[in-house]
């Protein structure tokens, strides 16, 4: 865990009760924390796609003008695509855009 570390939401990928990952945003720290039940392991991912867009920060609520800087926060997993593997839509919480990867790529911890 990094200094700053705040976890937001966690997204389980639960093919069985021996092989399991669950996916965690840290939107202090932008980055996602993956850890498989199996391996008894984890990992951080970091990637830009996980940071607040600059442009998006502004916020104006009932006259009240702010920025606001968090980084990966929503987490959705798709149902198990052909290949076995689900696709995980992330979004900073900064940020108009969608993004979307394979589970593959992030289970593989050499990336």
């Amino acid at each position: 865990m990094k200094q700053g570390s705040f976890f937001a939401n966690l997204a389980v990928e639960d093919f069985n009760c021996e092989f399991s990952f669950a996916y965690a945003a840290d939107l202090g720290a932008p980055g996602l924390i993956v850890y498989s039940w199996a391996q008894d392991d984890s990992w951080r991912v970091q990637h830009n796609f996980f940071h607040p867009d600059p442009l998006a920060g502004n916020y104006s609520i009932d006259g009240i003008e702010f920025q606001w800087d968090d980084g990966l926060y929503g987490l959705a997993l798709s149902k198990p695509q052909e290949d076995g593997y689900a696709i995980l839509y992330f979004h900073p919480l900064s940020s108009t855009t969608e993004f979307s990867v394979s589970t593959s790529v992030l289970r593989n911890k050499t990336l």
